[in-house]
C-alpha cells in the first residue's frame, strides 16, 4: 500500500505542477513550434499499400520527448516510424509509431507496446503528436509515472497511433491491428529476431487497442513472441455501457466521441440519424482530447438522435458499430492482468467490474492464464494508480520468465 499512496501522491502532484485542466496550457513552454500534423508530410503516404505486408516500415525519421518533471528530465531519444496496418474495414492503411528507448539498458531488447490514452477523434490528441510537442502540457502527462517506471526497468516502449489516420476512437479490431503492426515495425527498426520477447499494455481507451491486440495476436501477428498483456478500466460490452455512461457526470460525453469514431472507422455519415444537437456536439468534439475528464456542455445520447431513432438498439447501423466493439471474441494465448476499480458496487464510473470479471472467466475457461483485479472504492480515473503499479509488477514477472499470478480458479 505505501507504493500505492506514492504513486497516488505522484499522480496528483504532477497534476498540479503541470496544470492538468482540459483545455489549459501548463505554462511550459515547448522550444520547437509544433507542426500541425495536417501539414506535416510524415504521415501521408502516396503508395500502393495492397501488396505491403502489414508492419512494413515505409519512412522513419529522429524524435525525442520529455517526460519532465520526473527523473527523465532530458529528452529521450526516440524513432518515430510510418507503416503499413489494417483499418476496421480490412483495408491497408498507414500510421505512426514512436520508438522510446529506456536511457539505460543492458542486455537484450525488452518491447512493451504502451498505449496511450487518446480518446478523440481529431489530429491534436494524436499519440505521436502528443509525446513529441505536448506531452508537458496536456492530461496524458498523469500517464508519466508508468511510462517512466517501464524506462526505468529497461523496457523499449512502443507507443502507436492506434486510432489509425482517421482516428477511429472505439474501433476494437482497428486499434488491435495498428497495435500489433507497430510492434513489427518497431522490430524491423531495431532490427530485432522475432523472439524478441513483447508486453501489451493499456488503461482506459488505451485498454481497447491492448485487449484487442492480445485477442487477434494469434491469428493476426502468430510471430510475435507476445509473453504478457495488461488491459485496465476495461469497457468489455458496448452494449452494456452505454446506459451505464450516460449516467456518468464526467464521462457521459465520451459516447459521442465513441459513436464518431465508429463512424469514421466505417466510414458512414451519422448525419441522418442526429437531431441538431446531435449534429452540434458532433461538430464540438471532432478535435477534443477526451482523456481524463468530461466533454464541454454534457448530452445524453437521446439528445443526439432524432426522435424517429431514440431506441438506437433498433438501428441497423447503430447495432453494426456497437457490436464490433464487444471483447470476448477469440481467447488470449499470453498471460493476462485485466484490471477495474469499483467505486458505486457496479463499475468504476466508466467500465463494469462485473463485466470485466465475466471477460476474465470467459478466458480462464479457454484456457488463458488470467488475473483479475477489482479495486474497491477506486473510480475509473484514480484506478490507473493501483492499476499502474501491477501492470509494470506483472511485466516484469511474464519477461523475467516466471509464471504470472492468476486467479482463474476462482473465476470458472
Amino acid at each position: 500500500m505505501d507504493r500505492l499512496r506514492v504513486l497516488v501522491e505522484r499522480l496528483v502532484a504532477i497534476a498540479a505542477v503541470t496544470g492538468v485542466v482540459i483545455g489549459a496550457g501548463s505554462g511550459i513552454s515547448i522550444a520547437t513550434p509544433p507542426i500541425p500534423m495536417p501539414d506535416d508530410q510524415f504521415y501521408y503516404y502516396d503508395g500502393n499499400l495492397a501488396d505491403v505486408p502489414p508492419g512494413t516500415v515505409l519512412r522513419t525519421r529522429p524524435a525525442s520527448i520529455s517526460l519532465a518533471p520526473l527523473p527523465f528530465s532530458a529528452p529521450l531519444e526516440a524513432t518515430q516510424a510510418l507503416y503499413r496496418t489494417t483499418n476496421e474495414r480490412d483495408e491497408p492503411s498507414a500510421t505512426v509509431t514512436t520508438i522510446v528507448r529506456p536511457p539505460q539498458a543492458s542486455g537484450p531488447v525488452k518491447l512493451v507496446s504502451y498505449q496511450l490514452i487518446y480518446n478523440s477523434v481529431g489530429w491534436p490528441c494524436d499519440a505521436s503528436y502528443l509525446l513529441t510537442h505536448r506531452m508537458l502540457t496536456s492530461p496524458n502527462i498523469i500517464e508519466a509515472p508508468i511510462i517512466a517506471s517501464l524506462l526505468a526497468a529497461g523496457y523499449t516502449l512502443v507507443i502507436s497511433d492506434y486510432l489509425g489516420p482517421t482516428f477511429d476512437f472505439g474501433a476494437g479490431r482497428e486499434s488491435g491491428d495498428a497495435t500489433l503492426d507497430g510492434v513489427r515495425a518497431a522490430e524491423q527498426v531495431l532490427n530485432l529476431p522475432a523472439s524478441t520477447p513483447v508486453g501489451l499494455l493499456g488503461y482506459s481507451g488505451a485498454s481497447i487497442p491492448t485487449e484487442f491486440a492480445a485477442e487477434q495476436a494469434a491469428e493476426y501477428a502468430p510471430e510475435l513472441n507476445i509473453v504478457a498483456a495488461a488491459a485496465g478500466g476495461v469497457p468489455v460490452n458496448s452494449w452494456n455501457e452505454m446506459p451505464y455512461i450516460i449516467k456518468s457526470p464526467i464521462f457521459a460525453n465520451a459516447v459521442s466521441l465513441m459513436v464518431l469514431g465508429l463512424a469514421h472507422a466505417e466510414n458512414v455519415d451519422l448525419t441522418p440519424y442526429l437531431s441538431p444537437e446531435g449534429i452540434r456536439m458532433m461538430n464540438t468534439v471532432a478535435d477534443f482530447c477526451q482523456t481524463y475528464g468530461g466533454l464541454p456542455n454534457p448530452t445524453t445520447l437521446s439528445a443526439l438522435l432524432l426522435p424517429q431513432y431514440q431506441d438506437y438498439t433498433q438501428i441497423p447501423l447503430f447495432q453494426k458499430l456497437f457490436d464490433d466493439m464487444v471483447m470476448g471474441g477469440s481467447i488470449p494465448r499470453m498471460p493476462l492482468l485485466l484490471g477495474v476499480g469499483n467505486t458505486d458496487g457496479y463499475g468504476d464510473d466508466l467500465a463494469i467490474s462485473g463485466d470485466v470479471r465475466a471477460l476474465a472467466s470467459k478466458y480462464c475457461r479457454g484456457g488463458d492464464r488470467v488475473q483479475y483485479s477489482e479495486y474497491p472504492g477506486f473510480g475509473h480515473i484514480p484506478g490507473m494508480a493501483p492499476f499502474g503499479i501491477e501492470a509494470v509488477n506483472f511485466m516484469n514477472t511474464a519477461f523475467a520468465g516466471a509464471p504470472t499470478p492468476t486467479n482463474c480458479d476462482a473465476l470458472t
